[in-house]
């Protein structure tokens, strides 16, 4: 036989009256406990496509609380309120798509090695920034970074600019747009705008 009726999370449900087929029963069982427990894997198509899919006749293959080890990019997303949210991972050091001009930082660092245009990464939920870029304008919008990767309030940093001493601009990070605008200081500088001041918690 199978389950006679199913629980809120699609586990099987058995009458004590019902016909036993213990052979039957038991690997529906254990089938059910491998597919779900409180953890799933499986790729991120698989995880959005289990929001809207069924175990058992009206029941759901997911629920508040869930956990998903993504395979394709290597995250853990939690289910909250009806929708994956990130939980931790890395996804590595990731590149901008710089706007409104500008140029990669010159030079080299004290290693002798070429410095590198920013780039910026999300580490079990902080998002960081390292590199450099020469901004052209004051309020000049640098890259907008995407969702995932912004802050809960707009924020800003200090950021050394080129040979100066002491802070040479100020780095804004927006709230809803992820805008990232250079904000130049009474200190001046010329020169590349080194990014890795900047660290904060990821929120939207």
């Amino acid at each position: 036989m199978a389950a006679d009726d199913y629980g809120p999370k699609g586990n099987g449900i058995y009458s004590a009256s019902g016909a036993s087929d213990d052979g039957a029963d038991l690997t529906e069982i254990a089938a059910f406990a491998g597919q779900v427990g409180n953890r799933r894997v499986g790729t991120t198509a698989q995880r959005n496509a289990a929001l809207t899919e069924l175990i058992g006749p009206g029941s759901p293959g997911v629920w508040e609380g869930l956990e998903w080890r993504d395979t394709t990019d290597g995250n853990v997303y939690v289910l909250s309120s009806g929708a994956w949210v990130y939980l931790f991972g890395d996804t590595g050091w990731l590149n901008p798509s710089f706007v409104n001009g500008g140029n990669p930082g010159t030079g080299n660092d004290t290693a002798g090695q070429a410095n590198p245009a920013a780039q910026y990464r999300r580490r079990n939920g902080v998002v960081s920034m390292t590199g450099y870029w020469v901004p052209t304008t004051n309020s000049e919008i640098q890259f907008r970074l995407p969702g995932g990767f912004r802050p809960k309030n707009t924020m800003t940093f200090w950021c050394e600019r080129g040979s100066n001493n002491g802070p040479g601009a100020k780095m804004e990070i927006q709230r809803g747009t992820g805008a990232v605008i250079y904000r130049v200081s009474p200190s001046g500088g010329t020169g590349a705008v080194d990014y890795g001041a900047i660290r904060f918690d990821a929120d939207a």
